[in-house]
């Protein structure tokens, strides 16, 4: 940590020069002219400094962030035009299915939220798993696979994820998705 002072080169033998009363202190690990206990309150003024520099430059970083989304939206908000220039109706389509992505998305949310270490599309070797919860030691308990729906449930797939030795798990709607968060959850506790 950088903090304003002067180096202790110029200090060694003497006394402090922010208190004027004690040594510079011999700690190898502190490197400026001061005493311990004026290098620890040099320190929590500098972490103060620091932490007030932050959240003024936080709240600058999010007011931009507010500025470019409604600029975006705003000039987003013009009506889609056809070939002729004529408005019309947007394009989009509603989903008829739930996303493997969302479930995913849901997965990661409900895990996270809970205190799991959850990662989202982890590669390894060949494979890339949809979701994968790590323990403490940052080894891999769990591996969750997503589809759309049971009838697109790829077996082979399953069965090569599980020569990896981690648990695979498939997963197909929302509902067994927040199920399976409460259940793991308990699951991961009493392992």
């Amino acid at each position: 940590m950088h903090i304003h002072a002067p180096l202790k080169l110029a200090y060694s033998g003497k006394k402090c020069w922010r208190c004027r009363v004690r040594r510079v202190t011999k700690d190898a690990s502190i490197h400026y002219g001061v005493c311990k206990g004026c290098y620890k309150a040099l320190c929590e003024e500098q972490n103060a400094e620091d932490a007030k520099l932050w959240k003024i430059n936080d709240r600058h970083r999010k007011k931009e962030w507010r500025k470019k989304w409604v600029k975006q939206i705003k000039t987003e908000e013009r009506q889609p035009i056809d070939l002729f220039g004529n408005a019309k109706p947007s394009q989009i389509k509603y989903p008829r299915k739930t996303p493997e992505a969302e479930i995913q998305a849901l997965i990661f949310g409900l895990l996270f939220h809970k205190g799991h270490d959850a990662h989202l599309e982890v590669c390894e070797a060949a494979c890339r798993f949809d979701v994968v919860v790590f323990d403490d030691d940052k080894k891999a308990v769990i591996i969750v696979e997503t589809k759309r729906s049971r009838e697109l449930v790829d077996w082979e797939q399953l069965s090569r994820y599980r020569k990896t030795g981690v648990p695979v798990i498939s997963i197909s709607d929302l509902g067994e998705a927040v199920y399976f968060c409460k259940w793991f959850s308990k699951w991961f506790r009493e392992r």
